[in-house]
């Protein structure tokens, strides 16, 4: 994946690929996993987006966090994650994003 842009919130990133989709990462590293930059050491543990979901499911955690519905968001964001995010982690993300 391109990047187009890579903010940076209170606790990780909020990458922007060519395709105007977002995508969160923990971590620069996880960042440059995203874009393909980077692979990890054999064994080491991440959070990445859950197989089964697809990359707008991001576009929807937004949405529904504008429309004032931030619980249904924030549990939508920590299923998009494989392990599942936190409740504290993906809360501090869905106010991020609301603030863009």
């Amino acid at each position: 994946m391109k990047l187009s842009n890579i903010r940076m919130v209170s606790n990780g990133f909020i990458l922007t690929d060519d395709f105007d989709s977002e995508h969160i990462s923990k971590t620069l590293v996880e960042a440059a996993q995203l874009a393909g930059e980077f692979l990890p050491p054999e064994g080491a543990s991440r959070v990445v987006y859950h197989p089964y979901r697809r990359a707008d499911n991001l576009a929807t955690v937004r949405e529904l966090a504008r429309e004032g519905r931030k619980s249904e968001a924030i549990k939508e964001l920590c299923d998009c994650f494989s392990p599942r995010l936190g409740l504290k982690e993906a809360k501090d993300l869905i106010e991020q994003l609301c603030e863009v």
